[in-house]
């Protein structure tokens, strides 16, 4: 037998707190991870000296192993979640709702305004010569991914002060 996904209004309403909140601290860490990574990955094929090496090196590790322990814990949460709120995002508490699309927003907003200055001015910074287009990808999921969790953890703080 499945375990049954009905909540009282209140602990759906927390639970939905909690969910939203690792929802964008896994966000941002992946963020993270992305950055760190691709830094990692630029160090190997340029030369750093040792002690950055190091540096990108522990940081890359550490938000690796920030996301796995958040993934968890979001996979923890999601099977107390109702399967509307986890699939398609849409949460019972109106302000989480709102807080989550203004994530959506500036997260897409963000990496399509980022894409835009690169296209616009290709000619004039000359894209091809100093960045590649895989070292681009990572760019725009550490843009779209980053800005759609630090809204939301914005706006989740900005709710607890007042």
């Amino acid at each position: 037998m499945s375990k049954s996904r009905v909540h009282t209004s209140k602990n759906s309403a927390e639970l939905e707190h909690k969910y939203l909140h690792s929802k964008a601290m896994t966000s941002l860490f992946l963020a993270f991870s992305v950055f760190f990574g691709s830094i990692y990955e630029r160090s190997l094929i340029t030369e750093f000296p040792e002690s950055v090496d190091w540096i990108i090196t522990g940081l890359m590790l550490v938000s690796y192993s920030c996301l796995l322990i958040l993934l968890v814990k979001d996979f923890i949460l999601a099977n107390r979640m109702s399967y509307k709120a986890l699939w398609s995002g849409a949460f019972d508490d109106e302000y989480l709702e709102y807080i989550n699309r203004k994530g959506y927003k500036y997260g897409y907003v963000t990496s399509v305004s980022l894409l835009a200055v690169f296209y616009i001015f290709d000619s004039e910074i000359s894209l091809a010569s100093w960045i590649s287009f895989r070292e681009l990808l990572p760019l725009i999921l550490f843009t779209a991914m980053g800005s759609y969790g630090a809204a939301i953890i914005y706006h989740m703080h900005g709710a607890i002060d007042e």
